[in-house]
């Protein structure tokens, strides 16, 4: 239901610091132990609709810490400022997705993990595209 929404939200644009909207996604995923969630350099204040940019940040953090197949996780959130777009990049120390994997995992129902304790449906970077 949230996929096909996406248009139609699209409507309710406002100045939203990333910084709060990062800093409070990570706050729903702690405490995590041994993930350790780290904001490298100051986010941009973007226009954009609030809930879409949390869901984004909800789903990518939610994948990393998912597929961290290490005792103690690093997920980094960064940015980079570009001619006319800013980049933002989420990274971690887990597994990481195989090349030929690249086009599939952003289509829907689609996963690549065979893992029966990963709770995936195969929307969420489906969603993170869309959005």
């Amino acid at each position: 239901m949230q996929y096909s929404k996406v248009a139609r939200l699209q409507d309710r644009l406002q100045k939203i610091d990333l910084n709060e909207i990062v800093t409070e996604t990570i706050e729903l995923f702690q405490p995590l132990e041994n993930i350790q969630i780290e904001i490298a350099n100051r986010l941009p204040v973007v226009n954009g609709d609030k809930t879409q940019i949390q869901q984004v940040f909800q789903n990518l953090l939610s994948n990393a810490i998912k597929f961290i197949d290490k005792p103690q996780g690093k997920i980094v959130v960064a940015c980079t400022e570009s001619d006319n777009y800013w980049q933002i990049s989420l990274s971690d120390n887990g597994s990481g997705i195989e090349k030929q994997h690249f086009t599939r995992i952003f289509q829907m129902f689609q996963k690549i993990s065979h893992n029966p304790d990963a709770d995936s449906t195969g929307i969420g970077l489906a969603l993170v595209k869309k959005l």
